[in-house]
């Protein structure tokens, strides 16, 4: 089942309102074309109004047919996506006792008049009016259509006075294409289709040249340090000193660098403000190894 609409048609005599001293505007309004109770393939006609410049106004004829859909499921990465093309094939099957006189089949006319059901359950929810009632001192909105729940209906967008229409016609027409994909895909159970199996673009691929360009470079700077290190240590290194505990303490904690920290009254305020202090590495004047300054050294 399928709704096709067309724009820009005539509609019947009243359905786009008759202004009077107290009347009754619509801005909605959709009608079964046909005097008596309408069978499941009445066409209607439906009328829309907007009442700001960015909605639109117009007029349309909606007709019901019956339809083929065609439903691809694809599965990228392990997200499902489902879209559907659809083809008219024509008119909706019989669904009344003439179908039986023309030679269908129970199994055939149950399915009949079961799309005959879809198609007016589906009509019914478009029929009705939407419009305000100008009186003398107040405007009365009245909602007299199922439109409000349909989902082209936006509510942020159309209030009790206010209304803003997008496309009607394609909204029309996708909701039957909505219902009848919802319910051709319910309780199907296992069924078989044919299927086609791509293989996904790769989301990371391993590249040898990226991976060990950055690893490189750190690899290359450490090894440079590490070397000039070594040089510094072997070269610089009057005491044998290694980097074991006992050295590091020693070198660390000596007598000359306690009375620098603790502003010892030993220091001349010029020397503890100097900026040009230098500690060197070597063997101090009391017998120890370590930081001190030139005159705490021994000489050569």
């Amino acid at each position: 089942m399928a709704f096709r609409c067309q724009e820009g048609v005539e509609l019947p005599a009243g359905m786009s309102g008759t202004p009077g001293g107290v009347w009754d505007e619509p801005f909605w309004n959709a009608t079964a074309n046909s005097a008596y109770s309408p069978s499941p393939d009445t066409s209607f006609y439906v009328f829309w109004k907007s009442t700001t410049e960015s909605g639109t106004n117009g007029t349309a004829l909606c007709t019901i047919g019956a339809a083929q859909y065609d439903f691809t499921v694809q599965i990228t990465n392990g997200l499902q996506s489902v879209s559907y093309n659809v083809t008219h094939t024509g008119d909706l099957p019989p669904s009344g006792s003439a179908a039986l006189d023309a030679g269908s089949n129970f199994t055939e006319l149950h399915y009949a008049q079961q799309l005959a059901s879809i198609s007016t359950a589906t009509r019914s929810l478009l029929l009705g009016s939407i419009s305000v009632m100008h009186g003398a001192s107040t405007d009365t909105p009245r909602f007299d259509s199922s439109v409000i729940s349909a989902a082209f209906f936006d509510t942020s967008l159309n209030s009790g006075t206010a209304f803003t229409w997008g496309n009607v016609a394609r909204g029309i027409e996708q909701l039957s294409y909505n219902v009848s994909a919802a319910i051709l895909t319910m309780d199907l159970g296992v069924q078989d289709s044919a299927c086609t199996v791509s293989r996904s673009e790769i989301v990371y691929q391993y590249d040898r040249p990226n991976l060990w360009l950055p690893y490189g470079v750190a690899l290359l700077v450490v090894s440079l340090f590490l070397l000039l290190g070594i040089m510094v240590f072997l070269r610089l290194n009057p005491e044998n000193l290694t980097s074991s505990f006992s050295n590091t303490v020693g070198i660390t904690r000596n007598s000359s660098l306690n009375t620098f920290a603790r502003n010892d009254d030993d220091l001349t305020d010029s020397k503890r403000r100097s900026r040009s202090l230098q500690f060197r590495l070597g063997e101090l004047r009391n017998g120890g190894t370590g930081f001190g300054m030139r005159e705490d050294l021994k000489s050569e």
